[in-house]
């Protein structure tokens, strides 16, 4: 899965106050909801189907033009029908919306002027989890559920160009979730069905880093041969020690002389502080 294309991503494991990107910061400026509710990875939050929203604000990357691949993902549960049946998800505060209406069991898109809609999906029921996604190329939607393409629409309407407020569950337009949702993802790109069917992950899901990613990389003149150690660019910060330790099993890498460590820091741009000598 390309992540360099992923803008933003809530895992929604908040306890209280602020909705954190893992990625990039772009992280709420409010939020009124449950948190700490059971989700599917981990903890999500809960709306209330009343009044309930997360508020993201205003960045120039929610900048969507006409041409432009991209991708919405996230999972959710439903306590009972929607307000007004269409239980907004991700998208655009007054404008464009992925959404779900309780009332048809259909996936929706609105560009602020068509309404473009999924196949009937069968089997929902309350108190579920399920995996919802759209994707777009320059002229088709395609909604996604459970990791299976349900329809497909043509769209060739330039969708929010201007870069606008973001929410999730509640577009303040009276269209609110009665539910919770968990792990939220937004892509400047059209990701795969393969990459779909990797976030669904069987209906064990998976969250942001999304797996192990390694290569194996041979240092010259040095005494390690075959080391394994590489990650994606966005993964090299001041976090890639939680990441490496909580994502990657990674604590200790065996045999690493300072002339390695030397390597890995200026080549690979990874802070010396991470490095951990093996015993």
């Amino acid at each position: 899965m390309d992540l360099g294309s992923l803008v933003a991503y809530y895992k929604l494991d908040d306890s209280s106050g602020t909705i954190v990107d893992s990625l990039n910061g772009y992280n709420s400026i409010n939020a009124s909801v449950s948190y700490g509710v059971g989700g599917k990875l981990g903890t999500a939050v809960s709306f209330s189907g009343v009044s309930d929203i997360i508020t993201i604000g205003d960045h120039s990357v929610w900048t969507i033009n006409a041409a432009e691949g991209y991708t919405m993902s996230t999972w959710s549960y439903y306590n009972g029908a929607n307000i007004n049946n269409y239980g907004h998800l991700f998208g655009y505060r007054y404008g464009s919306m992925f959404a779900f209406n309780t009332a048809s069991a259909q996936l929706v898109w609105y560009n602020g002027t068509n309404l473009l809609t999924s196949n009937v999906l069968t089997g929902i029921t309350t108190s579920t989890w399920y995996h919802f996604a759209l994707t777009k190329d320059s002229s088709h939607i395609i909604f996604y559920y459970n990791g299976v393409n349900v329809g497909e629409q043509y769209e060739t309407i330039s969708t929010a160009v201007d870069p606008s407020i973001m929410t999730i569950g509640n577009n303040e337009s009276n269209f609110v979730i009665n539910g919770r949702i968990d792990e939220v993802g937004f892509w400047h790109k059209t990701l795969t069905p393969t990459d779909i069917s990797t976030l669904y992950n069987n209906g064990s899901g998976k969250a942001y880093p999304f797996g192990t990613y390694t290569k194996d990389v041979v240092f010259p003149d040095t005494d390690v041969e075959g080391f394994v150690l590489e990650l994606p660019r966005q993964f090299y910060s001041g976090n890639l020690k939680d990441i490496l330790e909580d994502r990657f099993e990674l604590v200790e890498i065996p045999n690493l002389s300072s002339k390695t460590k030397d390597i890995l820091v200026d080549r690979f741009e990874i802070f010396e502080s991470v490095l951990t000598a093996g015993a």
